[in-house]
């Protein structure tokens, strides 16, 4: 049962090459890329892998296609197909590889996440150069603590690139600053008494000093019509001086 399995797996990615390779012959590469990756899947073989490298080379992946020509040579010592196409695949992978530029990252700390175009490749510092197509690409490097930080690389081809981060702290304010901003922002509002006491005491300056002669001057008659009151009425209680004045001089 698993042979049979085996050997059907093993029709299927035959039947995908010869499909695909009749898509190749009327120019439609990616639809044949997408049945080579299923060949290539189901039976690696060699040859499924040189199919698979070179119509990677036809639409411009030139890392994949280096990865399964590199693939198909390595392993295809043996097989007749792969021995009566070496020199094809052989020129086909020089070429492949003036696609290819190399890209060096290192930096600090360590263990930070490096991103190319947004996808995840490893942790500083990377073992080994990155090989990528080239043109240009968005570097960043992260890690808990810091501030991110983003560079733009371009990559010749054949050529290697050098980038280096210097991932930067990222500030965090201490208990005692945090205490000390707070006094400085109590300290700088006024209170609502002070504010209310600047805001008044002029005008209760002003009201009270041009009140105060109307007010003296009041007391002053008041006084008189008592002194002379008792002169005339010729009775004055000790105790209670006020007692015997009328009800008006007492509102």
């Amino acid at each position: 049962m698993v042979f049979a399995e085996a050997e059907s797996s093993k029709d299927t990615s035959e039947r995908l090459i010869r499909e695909g390779i009749e898509l190749r012959r009327e120019h439609d590469d990616y639809r044949a890329l997408e049945l080579f990756r299923q060949a290539h899947s189901l039976d690696p073989n060699p040859r499924a892998a040189a199919q698979l490298g070179f119509c990677e080379q036809a639409v411009g992946h030139w890392v994949d296609a280096e990865l399964h020509l590199k693939a198909a040579l390595d392993k295809g010592k043996t097989d007749k197909w792969i021995r009566a196409n070496r020199e094809f695949l052989e020129e086909s992978l020089k070429e492949v590889r003036t696609h290819i530029g190399f890209l060096r990252v290192r930096g600090v700390p360590q263990g930070a996440q490096l991103f190319v175009n947004g996808s995840s490749v490893g942790t500083l510092p990377l073992e080994e150069p990155l090989r990528l197509n080239e043109g240009t690409y968005d570097v960043s490097a992260s890690s808990e603590g810091y501030e991110t930080s983003a560079q733009k690389a371009t990559l010749a081809s054949s050529r290697q690139t050098d980038l280096f981060f210097r991932l930067v702290k990222t500030p965090v304010a201490s208990e005692p600053e945090l205490a000390s901003k707070g006094t400085a922002a109590a300290s700088s509002k006024p209170s609502l008494e002070a504010s209310l006491a600047d805001s008044t005491a002029p005008e209760a300056v002003e009201r009270t000093s041009t009140r105060w002669p109307w007010i003296a001057g009041g007391l002053a008659a008041v006084a008189g019509a008592v002194v002379l009151f008792f002169v005339l009425s010729g009775t004055e209680d000790p105790k209670c001086p006020d007692c015997s004045l009328p009800d008006a001089t007492l509102r």
